[in-house]
């Protein structure tokens, strides 16, 4: 169950990192022009540049995991999947946002970083529950 669950995590964490940079309003051509004539990116951008500092993290938490073999030590790493897997969700909901009107990055970018996002917080949940019953070996 312990490799199982950093594999996805470590695959998730990839996906979380990359694929919302595809999806940006700043990728399709769009932005903002100001009075001066200078472009300025969305902020759909600004939180796809933010699930890579998420990203990092929940991929080396997945990739540590999957050469541990003390239940302590998969069992913190999960309850940090959980927490990063809450700030996945958080940054397109709560602390940066993502364009409000029918453009990519509502339609594509959130949906998908949410659904990643409650992916990561349920398999890093089930990881801790099965590496706090199980018996493991004590190196």
């Amino acid at each position: 169950m312990r490799i199982f669950v950093a594999v996805f995590i470590v695959f998730l964490s990839i996906a979380i990192a990359v694929l919302p940079h595809f999806y940006t309003c700043q990728y399709s051509g769009r932005d903002i022009t100001t009075a001066t004539g200078t472009h300025v990116p969305m902020k759909c951008n600004w939180s796809a540049q933010a699930e890579i500092a998420v990203g990092l993290p929940l991929l080396a938490a997945g990739t540590i995991m999957l050469f541990s073999r003390r239940k302590e030590s998969t069992a913190f790493l999960s309850i940090m999947g959980v927490i990063l897997g809450i700030a996945v969700i958080l940054i397109p909901e709560k602390l940066i946002g993502v364009c409000s009107s029918q453009m990519p990055c509502n339609t594509v970018m959130e949906p998908s970083i949410l659904a990643m996002g409650s992916v990561v917080v349920a398999v890093s949940l089930a990881g801790t529950v099965v590496s706090l019953a199980s018996k493991q070996k004590q190196l």
